[in-house]
């Protein structure tokens, strides 16, 4: 007899950036052994028009930037000697990004004499990408406290 889905796909895990999400749960009926395959896919945060991610073919998907404000769900398909049938998880929540944390301070470069230009550079951050920059150049004082 071909599988046939007894309990849908469950998605465990942390639902943001770098974490780690883990099928469990799918039980199939039908003639064993019944073995397992996977494919993840990203959704519109409403859990819609879902699209297979490339390579995430385990029972395991460790999120990433472009996984941020979609929801993720899990294909699961049975197979055995009779056949194959597939069951679909609920969407998980909303994927959250992790804001930028510095890594590598900047450093300035240049002259610093009058009417010489400074440039910054070196600076490095951690978190969901896209992440961008903007500068506040500050003047201090003699002893490096803002003036």
């Amino acid at each position: 007899m071909a599988p046939a889905n007894t309990h849908l796909p469950v998605i465990s895990g942390t639902t943001t950036d770098g974490q780690t999400l883990t099928e469990s749960g799918d039980t199939w009926s039908g003639s064993t052994p019944i073995t397992d395959s996977y494919q993840w896919q990203r959704c519109d945060s409403s859990g819609n028009s879902c699209a297979d991610i490339g390579g995430a073919l385990a029972s395991t998907y460790t999120l990433s930037s472009p996984d941020v404000g979609h929801t993720i769900v899990v294909v699961v398909e049975a197979t055995n000697s009779a056949g194959n049938a597939s069951a679909t998880s609920a969407s998980s929540a909303v994927i959250a990004g992790v804001a930028p944390a510095n890594t590598h301070l900047p450093v300035i470069t240049g002259t610093t004499t009058d009417g010489q230009t400074l440039s910054e550079s070196g600076d490095t951050w951690s978190g969901s990408t896209p992440i961008t920059d903007s500068y506040q150049w500050q003047r201090c004082d003699s002893s490096g406290g803002v003036a």
